[in-house]
């Protein structure tokens, strides 16, 4: 860098006040010559400034020298400004003085003003204390000189006075005031109230059962005369009169109306006029009625309105004749409605009644008036809604009153039938189902009897009950038809019985649903005897059985069918209060509710009050559903089929928690054996043998006590699902077990035999009259689906390899067992061995 360039940068460093931006001038190397250089420069450069400002100052001095000037003329006229604000200062502390006495003056002013305005302010307060005071004196010296008008106005003048001038006086004279305005008004108005008492006089002398009302317009009262009117009205100027009227209809109601209207077995309190002034009670020794009650008020309501006066009278009525009015309809008009068809011209009567006293009342009871009227209007509803009630009651009365009396009846039903088609064997089925031909033609013959394998899996079809019992007839209202309704529920109705309970329903899938099926009766081996040809003729065969039922469904019967007969009655009549359409359509609708009421509480009543209770329920609901169906022929009477439905369902319901109980009941009687095991070994054998021995015995106690009860097919179907399902049990705890000695076989077969003892419940109706008891087939094989399989099984633990061999190759065995079932069996009772391998491969060999 040359010498020239650092001098140069320093001084602009200088004038501009700023760092060079130059990198190789910060960073250059200052040498002697180079500040020699550099100091030279600034000096030059200094002189150069100095000879600048020197030019300038002389060019700029006139300029200064104006400037000097006027700020000489300034500081002049500040001078100035101060003297005065000197003497501005001193004249404002002058007027302060005066301001101060002008403020003294006016405080004092307002000092004199507020006590003038104090002092007639007490002026003022003193003259109106004195006014009240005079009139309340005045008030008080009227009253005691019974001048009780003129001191009524005089102490309600002194009432508004002071009222009025409750603020000017203030609270502490005003309370004083009001104590003794307030003293002065009491014995005024008890004054008045004892001028109005003995003008108006209720007479109840104690102990006595009369009482007299009197009412007199004029009157006197220590000598001096009042008008009745003059003395209401100084009352209600002082605002008494509603509680003198309070107690007054307080006292009327208590012992001139209750009385009245109070309900009494043994004697009558009526009112009746003794004058134009007065009505008085008395009593008459028979029972009260409705119009007595009706006729008593009305003299009462006359009496208010022509021998009261109507400021009187009017406000009297509007506190006494409502709550009457209601007393009369809720306590005498509304139970005093007959629910009985035949009392129809009473229920004209009450509505009489009801208008007449509605006649009778003032106009100021307008209320009270309608009221009577929309309930003589509404009389018919009231008329079948008392109708409603008393039929409740009546079913519940039927429940509590019975004593569960009981009663047989015939169940009949009728089925076509071909000809040459056979029945039941005639020593079981005849017997049974009590069979007739209605030609003279000879029935069939019967079937061979023999005990095969023939029968079926379902509980019912035994006894010939097909899917579809469509073709049944219906006979006469006297008998009580076995058949189900001809609806498409006909799982439930064997659901009801019992059958198909604890096996698969058989039906028949190649007929359509809508189309009618024969009543198929079988043999007791379940096979049908005899042929059917295209041109056998048909027969009509009936079947009859007896049940029992109680009194009670004959009598709900009679109950419904008197409903439907009032029903007929009313549209039939021709001079009828009721609407005969309405109230004939609404006596249609209660043989549903009689129903619904039966339903709702008949099932405590049956599980409660008698033996065996359930099945009795189903009994009578299912002679109900069948006596009721005969009267839904009737065109009104239509919709009854869905209450007969629900009746059916119920009884159902009940039916099937009966046999849900007792299957429970077996269930655990059946798990004390602990499924057989160790049978043999105490105390294990006597735990099987106690288990079976109750069940034994709990099933005949069953047999027992529904036999009195069910029909006889009904009785041995509902045995049999029951055993079935013991059968079941006892089967599966005997195939459950994977040995099975020769002392547990014998053991096991013992309890077989035991169950096997039951066989005798299940004897045919008839049985009892054959002289020949050898004859006597029992039904048991019908009855329990699964009664074929446990006797082969109860065979099989005696028996030996070759006898089961030889049942199930030449007997039967194979239609009750399968092959692994019998093989499984095998191999618990016996020891493995050739034998037992010979046997099992020939059963093997012979599988159907």
């Amino acid at each position: 860098m040359s010498n020239d360039a650092l001098p140069s940068a320093l001084v602009e460093s200088i004038r501009e006040d700023a760092y060079p931006n130059s990198a190789n001038i910060a960073s250059a190397e200052v040498t002697e010559d180079a500040v020699k250089s550099s100091l030279a420069l600034v000096k030059q450069e200094k002189e150069a400034l100095e000879h600048e400002i020197r030019t300038t100052s002389r060019r700029q001095a006139s300029s200064v020298d104006d400037w000097i000037s006027r700020a000489r003329q300034l500081t002049a006229d500040l001078e100035k400004a101060k003297t005065i604000a000197r003497e501005i200062v001193r004249d404002n502390e002058v007027g302060s003085g005066l301001s101060s006495n002008i403020e003294d003056a006016r405080a004092k002013h307002g000092l004199l003003r507020v006590e003038i305005d104090f002092n007639d302010k007490v002026v003022r307060s003193f003259g109106i204390i004195q006014s009240i005071q005079s009139d309340t004196d005045a008030a008080a010296e009227a009253v005691t000189r019974y001048h009780l008008i003129e001191a009524s106005k005089t102490i309600l003048k002194a009432e508004q006075d002071l009222n009025h001038y409750t603020r000017t006086l203030g609270s502490n004279i005003t309370e004083i005031l009001g104590r003794r305005v307030s003293n002065t008004k009491d014995t005024a108005v008890n004054g008045l109230q004892v001028a109005f008492a003995s003008m108006v006089k209720l007479d109840h002398p104690d102990g006595a059962s009369k009482a007299a009302l009197s009412c007199i317009e004029q009157g006197k009262v220590s000598g001096k005369s009042y008008e009745l009117n003059s003395i209401a009205k100084a009352l209600k100027d002082l605002q008494s009169f509603d509680r003198t009227l309070d107690r007054l209809s307080v006292h009327v109601n208590r012992r001139l109306l209750h009385p009245v209207l109070s309900r009494s077995q043994s004697k009558t309190t009526a009112l009746r006029k003794r004058n134009n002034s007065t009505i008085e009670s008395y009593v008459e020794l028979e029972p009260s009625t409705v119009s007595h009650v009706v006729e008593s008020l009305s003299v009462f309501s006359n009496f208010l309105q022509f021998s009261v006066p109507d400021s009187i009278g009017s406000e009297l009525a509007q506190k006494t004749l409502p709550d009457a009015v209601d007393t009369v309809i809720n306590d005498w008009l509304t139970p005093s409605i007959p629910h009985s068809f035949s009392d129809l011209r009473a229920l004209s009567t009450i509505q009489g009644l009801a208008r007449k006293l509605s006649d009778s009342l003032p106009q100021v009871v307008v209320d009270s008036r309608e009221q009577l009227v929309e309930w003589a209007d509404r009389t018919p509803r009231l008329w079948v809604s008392k109708r409603r009630t008393a039929i409740l009651d009546d079913v519940r009365a039927i429940l509590r009153a019975s004593k569960g009396e009981r009663k047989t009846v015939e169940r009949i039903e009728k089925q076509k039938m071909s000809k040459h088609e056979e029945v039941f064997a005639s020593n079981a089925t005849i017997g049974e189902w009590d069979v007739e031909w209605e030609d003279d033609e000879e029935a069939p013959p019967s079937p061979k009897k023999d005990l095969n394998d023939g029968t079926t899996d379902d509980d019912d079809s035994g006894w010939g009950f097909d899917d579809s019992t469509d073709n049944v007839e219906t006979s006469s209202n006297t008998q009580h038809q076995e058949h189900k309704p001809q609806s498409t529920d006909e799982d439930e109705e064997d659901d009801a019985w019992g059958w198909g309970d604890d096996a698969d329903t058989n039906k028949n899938e190649g007929e359509s649903p809508l189309q009618p099926k024969r009543l198929h009766l079988r043999a007791v081996n379940g096979q049908k005897s005899g042929t059917n040809n295209g041109n056998d003729s048909e027969r009509e065969v009936v079947l009859k059985e007896l049940y029992t039922i109680t009194n009670i469904p004959e009598k709900i019967l009679d109950l419904i069918k008197h409903q439907v007969e009032d029903a007929k009655e009313i549209r039939n009549a021709t001079d009828s209060v009721l609407d005969k359409a309405t109230s004939s359509a609404a006596l249609l609708t209660l043989p549903t509710l009689i129903l619904a009421m039966f339903r709702a509480t008949a099932s405590a009543f049956y599980t409660s009050g008698m033996q065996g209770g359930q099945m009795h329920f189903y009994n009578d609901c299912m002679f109900l559903a069948d006596q009721l169906r005969d009267l839904c022929t009737q065109p009104d009477l239509s919709k009854l089929i869905n209450d007969i439905a629900a009746l059916e369902k119920y009884a159902k319901s009940a039916y099937s928690q009966e046999m849900d109980t007792q299957r429970i009941i077996l269930n655990d009687l059946l798990d004390g054996a602990q499924g057989f095991s160790s049978c043999t070994q105490q105390p294990f054998a006597a735990e099987c043998e106690t288990a079976v021995s109750s069940t034994v015995a709990r099933l005949r106690l069953l047999y027992q006590e529904w036999k009195q009860i069910l029909s006889h097919s009904a009785l041995l179907q509902s045995l049999g699902s029951l055993l079935t399902r013991v059968i079941d049990k006892i089967t599966r705890d005997i195939e459950d077990m994977e040995d099975i000695s020769d002392p547990e076989s014998q053991r096991l077969a013992a309890f077989c035999n035991q169950i096997a003892e039951l066989e005798d419940l299940f004897l045919p109706p008839n049985a009892a009259t054959l002289q020949d008891q050898s004859d006597v087939v029992p039904l048991t094989a019908v009855c329990v689906s699964n009664w074929l399989r446990f006797r082969y099984l109860a065979e099989i633990l005696e028996s030996k390899l070759v006898d089961i061999k030889y049942l199930w190759t030449e007997g039967e065995l194979s239609l009750e067992f399968s092959v692994e079932e019998v093989v499984d069996l095998i191999k618990a009772l016996f020891a493995d061995s050739h034998y037992r391998k010979e046997a099992i491969a020939e059963i093997r060999k012979h599988a159907r």
